[in-house]
């Protein structure tokens, strides 16, 4: 479609990569001087020539109102005369119609309905009788409202420009964004042979570097052909650093990128190998940490390979992998020359937290596949009636995704790590999601709706949003908290969002950017070509050798401009940490998507009860006095009397067990403790004053080999004795929590790894003791000790071998109870050497525990313990007599403690609050007519 206007044509045949289009704007031939008016010659051959090259397909876009220079309408069907009379093409024509108005909106179409649609409300609201009728619009990515005539007058301009032949007028008429991205399109889709002086033609490599994102390959299919267009040599960098280091590099043809522009993904592959920051440079002072790679790559292995390949000029596509990347290259110039080239990076992420740039290559890509997927779970959520979906989309530390996804797929509320998640938050959101969801009941009841549909929402979270308060712990939360009005589910989109094929919007906005890269790549040669001069003051070697920071950039979409900002500059605007930029313009949306759920919105309310008229009240002041007085007492007492009832109240009881096994014969051991040394080198052992010894069994106890790091937070290849693990705890200045050990171990897996014989193995070297064993009910002492210590073994185990630093998880006597704290669970023991001996002296106390909040009561036998510890090192060098090990000597205590807890019934609270309230109003009401009674006596009025 477009009778006057070649918009979708000419943004069709960027996106499909057609080999010809026809403009209303810019009717054929394109070189005027060559063919005249026989545009049908300069077609053909242009479309052989792609033949040639390797192309299986023909693609030719015709706009519906496309025309030649003397204004005669061009149709598909004559267009399909001259290729099969001229070419011997077997042609086809499809003419889409009204095809193009209907099918879901995507999710930028979306985006612009809203805010244009805030716009024209905003429009409205600060207009006046003589301000003239807006239209709102979008021009250079920026909402505008501009007077209706003159809009209209300009889309006149342009009918009438067409009319009187002057192409040119009508194409300065377009947005500037049109003119631009025609030109980039004639550039980089026909083959032309405008090639630069040799001295200026470049051998220029392209790189991707990071994740995958849509519009990786469409970028690097446009610069390969404009390159190949202007004479320079596009070097395609296979596989990132990693590949450049393995010598993987290759010139790009014509025909290999043909079918590129349509394609997700990175066919020159993609991966996060990173260069190492060289020491002493800018680069080495930022936390530029394992978290942005998979390994790290020696600049000068980089350095050396780029001068192999004579690679005069670089372009990383790639997002925040590339920026740091980049930041590392350009820091690392004056030690490697092969780095003092023009340098430029093209945001390509899914997260869009590239800095320097409003859009990233993907974003669009990602937010349109977010869009479809809770389309189809709000469809669900919908037909299931009365559920919430709280969906994780991308986007690392950056809340892009979430936001703009959020505004499109209209989510009612979405959590990103630029805010975090809080108790107030979620206390917020149930409270909202209950109105609404008690709103919608209420309708239903009242038969203000004929047909019972409640709305399925959905909520958005971006994977970083919390650590603490994830996916699933957020849709618990809403269940519960919903009390049966609704119901919540989770969804994961994942890797969904990286792949896919390229949004239209990301394959236009890959041209632009390509093209400017391209562009600013000559620019900067010849600036840097000017005078180049090394630092010892002697012309230098390297054609365009340039150490300037304006030459190592990024490249990005600014507001209504391409802007290429100096990489070094962008460092301001960086948070390094979060892997993100400080400046966040949709940060502002937030607020618009909790208006359009309805967050700032209060229903009328309907009056059941009717008041006496106001017009037929007498006010008095002592009655208003009254009145506050009341409120008060009742809001005071009312919170006093919920308090009590809500609290728990526990009675405690000491009885002497006088029944011989009352609690039962035996007692379980409950144990989950990590030692620091392997589980071939342990025994476990029971022996209780009786004189039986038990020694534990597989199905007793499971000895579980685990890595070292399972105990402390250090890499485990590092601590191979106690010596080392002494050494690193007394130098770790940070605070000693199990918990944060526990969770960073589990986190660095790739740290448990060490290289032996050239493979990845996993370094065993600490076993894990989980199970129970059941013990008489007398004194004993559990112990863990060492093959060949204490007890006779065929095995001894080597002194240096035997290190009994420990991690009790859970230590525990018998069945638990609610609220029961056992002391020893989630300690930690640190030995000092290797005849370390860790001694535990544990009192046991029958626990009988009595929950009489149920309705028929519930009874455990449980047991409490109260525990000390000591340490010492055995052996010839310190003259202590013992065993090293682990010694767990227990006593059962003869007193046991019953433990009651109550709480008052809900009547029992209801009566109490009725009496207060009745009491207050009675006392109150004898207090007005007291005071009214004195007044009338005394003559001093009401």
């Amino acid at each position: 479609m477009g009778r006057h206007c070649g918009w979708l044509a000419l943004m069709a045949a960027i996106s499909v990569g057609a080999d010809w289009v026809f403009l209303p704007e810019r009717p054929p031939p394109l070189d005027a001087v060559k063919y005249g008016s026989n545009w049908e010659d300069e077609m053909c051959e242009r479309l052989a020539q792609n033949r040639k090259l390797g192309s299986r397909i023909t693609l030719v876009i015709i706009c519906e109102g496309a025309i030649d220079q003397n204004l005669n309408p061009i149709k598909p069907e004559y267009i399909k005369s001259v290729l099969e009379t001229r070419l011997q093409f077997d042609t086809r024509v499809t003419t889409l119609g009204h095809v193009q108005r209907g099918g879901a909106p995507c999710a930028y179409d979306r985006y612009l309905a809203t805010v244009q649609g805030v716009e024209a409300v905003e429009a409205v609201l600060r207009s006046t009788p003589d301000t003239p009728s807006p239209m709102i619009g979008m021009s250079q990515h920026r909402i505008t409202a501009v007077p209706l005539m003159d809009a209209v007058k300009l889309t006149h301009e342009v009918a009438e420009s067409i009319s009187q032949k002057n192409f040119k007028k009508a194409m300065d008429l377009r947005d500037p964004d049109f003119t631009r991205a025609y030109d980039a399109y004639i550039e980089s889709h026909l083959l032309g042979d405008k090639h630069l002086p040799a001295e200026r033609q470049l051998r220029i490599g392209i790189i991707h570097t990071g994740a995958p994102a849509g519009g990786m390959n469409a970028a690097t299919r446009i610069a390969a052909r404009l390159c190949l267009n202007r004479g320079h040599t596009p070097l395609a960098i296979m596989n990132g650093f990693s590949g450049l280091c393995r010598g993987e590099v290759s010139v790009l043809s014509w025909q290999q990128v043909i079918n590129w522009q349509s394609m997700g993904g990175s066919e020159l592959g993609t991966n996060r190998d990173h260069p190492l920051p060289v020491a002493g440079t800018y680069a080495a002072k930022l936390d530029i940490s394992d978290a942005y790679a998979t390994s790290f790559i020696d600049c000068g292995k980089i350095a050396y390979f780029m001068q192999k390949f004579n690679i005069e000029a670089l372009m990383l596509v790639g997002g925040f992998e590339a920026y740091t990347a980049l930041l590392t290259l350009d820091a690392a110039r004056p030690i490697f020359p092969a780095f003092c080239i023009p340098m430029i990076n093209l945001p390509a992420t899914v997260s869009n937290n590239v800095p320097g740039t409003d859009f990233s290559l993907g974003s669009d890509t990602a937010l349109n596949i977010i869009v479809e997927a809770t389309d189809t779970i709000k469809q669900s959520a919908t037909s299931s009636q009365k559920r919430v979906f709280v969906v994780e989309v991308q986007g690392g530390n950056c809340g892009y995704l979430a936001v703009l996804g959020g505004l499109a797929s209209g989510a009612t509320t979405v959590y990103i790590p630029e805010e975090g998640i809080s108790l107030d938050m979620l206390q917020r959101d149930v409270k909202h999601m209950n109105a609404r969801y008690e709103k919608e009941q209420a309708d239903e009841l009242s038969g203000r709706v004929q047909i019972k549909r409640s709305e399925g929402r959905v909520i958005l979270r971006a994977e970083a949003a919390s650590s603490t308060y994830t996916t699933q712990v957020v849709s618990n939360i809403l269940r519960h908290e919903g009390c049966g009005l609704f119901d919540s589910r989770t969804a994961v989109l994942g890797h969904l969002q990286q792949g896919g094929v390229p949004s239209p919007l990301d394959r236009v906005r890959a041209t632009r950017l390509a093209v400017d890269c391209v562009d600013w790549i000559e620019k900067a040669f010849v600036q840097a070509s000017t005078g180049a001069v090394d630092d010892l003051g002697v012309f230098s070697v390297m054609r365009g050798y340039t150490k300037k920071p304006e030459h190592a950039v990024v490249i990005g979409i600014r507001g209504a401009e391409i802007t290429c900002t100096p990489v070094q500059s962008l460092l301001t605007e960086t948070d390094i940490n979060k892997r993100r930029g400080t400046k966040s313009w949709w940060m502002g949306l937030l607020k618009l998507i909790k208006v359009l759920s309805k967050y700032y919105y209060t229903e009328p309310r309907l009056n059941a009860f009717p008041k006496v008229e106001k017009n037929i009240q007498q006010t008095s002041v002592l009655g208003g006095v009254l009145t506050v007085l009341v409120a008060v007492l009742l809001f005071f007492l009312t919170i006093a009397e919920f308090i009590q009832y809500a609290s728990i109240t526990q009675k405690y009881e000491f009885l002497v067990d006088r029944t011989p096994n009352s609690m039962g014969a035996h007692i379980n051991i409950n144990a989950d403790i990590t030692v620091a040394m392997a589980c071939e080198n342990l025994r476990i052992d029971v022996l209780d004053v009786s004189g039986q010894s038990i020694h534990a069994k597989a199905d007793d106890f499971t000895k579980t080999p685990v890595c070292l790091c399972e105990v402390f937070p250090w890499r485990s290849f590092e601590l191979t004795t106690f010596r080392d693990v002494r050494h690193r705890f007394r130098k770790s200045k940070s605070k000693l929590d199990v918990h944060k050990i526990v969770a960073e171990a589990q986190n660095r897996q790739r740290d448990r790894m060490i290289r032996t014989g050239g493979e990845l193995v996993l370094n065993l070297n600490a076993c894990r003791i989980k199970g129970h064993i059941s013990v008489n009910r007398v004194a004993g002492m559990f112990h863990i000790t060492a093959l060949g210590h204490g007890y006779m073994d065929l095995k001894h185990v080597p002194h240096e071998a035997m290190n009994f630093t420990h991690r009790v998880d859970k230590l525990s006597f018998g069945i638990d109870y609610p609220g029961l704290v056992n002391p020893l669970d989630s300690s930690l023991e640190i030995a000092d050497g290797y005849f370390e001996m860790f001694q535990y002296f544990v009192s046991i106390v029958p626990t009988i525990y009595v929950d009489k909040r149920r309705t028929f009561g519930s009874v455990i036998l449980a047991n409490q313990y109260a525990v000390t510890d000591h340490k010492k090192i055995v052996g010839h060098e310190t003259r202590e007599a013992g065993i090293p090990g682990i010694f767990l000597k227990y006593d059962i205590e003869p007193i046991s403690v019953r433990v009651t807890e109550s709480r008052a019934s809900f009547m029992h609270f209801l009566t109490r609050l009725c009496g207060i309230t009745g009491g207050i109003y009675v006392t109150v009401g004898l207090m007005n007519n007291l005071i009214r009674f004195v007044g009338k006596v005394t003559g001093l009025g009401s």
